[in-house]
This record gives structure tokens, sequence and C-alpha cells, in this order.
């Protein structure tokens, strides 16, 4: 088995295996979230469907599923309650891909938190854009609205598989 550090740099040609020893190695933790980071086209949603299409799991666009529940007039407090019933029923692990919606600043949503939450009954995959730099996780550029720094303390807690190739 690969030993799982809560971050990794890993190419995409071997992310699949490290993926399989972290869901793994997370199934008794409390919080099951393992982040897919990579910029845009650097192989994220790449590796998210071969993984599904390896264990037969499907592949959720959870932008789509945060827009229908804005279109049907859901406020954001109620959303957890939403996304829950949704993920319901989905087995054990669950992959997302699409959260680019997350981070519109009208949603003023705490989208670490929610993914944290979502991953306390079932191991949630998702696919992050963005980047890690200097041990944070960083969403959209600083001039950015949608601009998101998490600091070390806030993944610690998760498995960060940075794919975009190189350390920053």
């Amino acid at each position: 088995m690969i030993e799982i550090k809560s971050y990794q740099l890993v190419e995409v040609s071997s992310a699949i295996p490290y993926l399989q020893s972290a869901v793994t190695s997370l199934k008794s933790s409390r919080v099951r979230l393992i982040l897919l980071v990579a910029t845009s086209g650097r192989g994220k949603t790449q590796v998210i469907r071969k993984y599904a299409e390896e264990n037969g799991l499907p592949v959720l666009s959870f932008g789509l599923l945060i827009t229908k529940a804005i279109q049907a007039g859901l406020q954001a407090e109620k959303l957890l309650g939403y996304l829950h019933q949704e993920l319901e029923g989905l087995g054990d692990v669950v992959l997302l891909d699409n959260l680019e919606v997350l981070f519109q600043p009208d949603l003023k949503l705490q989208v670490l938190q929610l993914l944290k939450l979502l991953s306390k009954e079932r191991t949630i995959i998702a696919a992050f854009p963005g980047r890690v730099i200097d041990g944070s996780l960083v969403y959209a550029e600083a001039f950015h609205p949608e601009y998101k720094v998490f600091s070390q303390y806030e993944i610690k807690d998760l498995v960060v598989i940075d794919l975009n190739g190189e350390l920053k």
C-alpha cells in the first residue's frame, strides 16, 4: 500500500493508485475528504472519471446540484441538508466535479467547511480547481472576486493530491 500523507504531489499517470490508497486509509477517519487539486486542463476531471469508471461510481456535477438548489429558491443555510439528501444512497465514496459555483461571492458559502461536513458520512473525492502554494490551498487569482486561500491549518485533516506537476 502507498503511504498516504496529508499533502502529496502526484503525476496524473500515478494518481489512481494513490487515490485508491487514500480512500482505504481514510475509512475510519472523522473527515473523509480528498481533494484532487489542479488548475484547468491539468487532468483532475480525467483522474476522477477514470477512478469512477474503474470502481463503478458516478461522478456528480456539484455545480449542477448547487445551481438546481439556487434556482429552486433554496437558501444557503438549507443547502447542507439538500446536499445530504442528494448524496444519500450513492454509497461510501462520492465523486464531485465542477466545484467552481461554490465560490460565487453572492452565495457566501464556507466551501471547505461544507465539503468537510459532507465527508463525515461518506468519503468525498472532489476535483478542486486551484493550486497549492506554500502549503496553502488557493482558488483563483488574487485580483479575482472569488479568490480564496485555505491555510495549512484549514486543510490539515484532509488529503490533498496536487496534480499541478510542480512544487510552488
